[in-house]
């Protein structure tokens, strides 16, 4: 079946339903029922680590769970989690590294802690490799600890064989994101030391 014909009920449809064919109908409930199994429990998981009512997860299901990347935002005061969804290769490492830093200097408050969230990073190449030694160097020289979350055994191989790893405590290291906000909140919180003695 194609679209309502126009005539005076058309205005009681909405704009973004203009056009709707009865035929999708199956295919959208389905979709949308496997997009509510998935998303209400990850949402709802969400709330419950970030220490609000389970039932706020119900009234975020529709937005994202995460704020995008700019600076001035951070995830607590003193952390920043970074999530990368894509390879981290050559053509995009420069940039990524960057990005990263600017999320550094322009966080409202010092910068004790940075996860890297590697879930969705399947791969580095050399280049890449490069970018984070800088990264890394660049974020402990600003006092803060460098994380990895959820890096996936191939991942962690490839780190280990570029030399990022040695660069990293390996208390830093963590099976999940969740993992390391939880070290990052048992830490006692240092004052921020501007101040540099020789």
């Amino acid at each position: 079946m194609s679209a309502p014909p126009a005539g005076p009920l058309s205005r009681l449809v909405p704009p973004g339903l203009r056009g709707y064919r009865t035929s999708w109908l199956r295919t959208d409930v389905v979709a949308g029922l496997t997009l509510a199994a998935v998303a209400i429990p990850e949402t709802m998981g969400y709330t419950s680590i970030a220490g609000v009512p389970v039932v706020t997860g119900l009234y975020t299901v529709s937005e994202p769970t995460y704020t995008s990347a700019k600076p001035g935002a951070q995830s607590a005061p003193g952390l920043l989690v970074f999530r990368y969804d894509a390879d981290l290769f050559y053509a995009n490492a420069n940039q990524f590294s960057d990005d990263v830093q600017q999320l550094v200097v322009g966080a409202p408050d010092p910068v004790r802690w940075l996860v890297l969230d590697c879930t969705s990073i399947p791969d580095v190449d050399y280049s890449a490799g490069a970018a984070l030694d800088g990264l890394i160097t660049f974020v402990h020289n600003h006092g803060a600890v460098f994380a990895l979350a959820a890096p996936d055994p191939d991942l962690r191989a490839v780190l280990a064989k570029l030399g990022v790893l040695k660069m990293l405590n390996v208390d830093h290291i963590f099976d999940s994101v969740d993992d390391a906000v939880a070290a990052f909140r048992s830490e006692p919180a240092v004052p921020f030391n501007t101040s540099t003695s020789l």
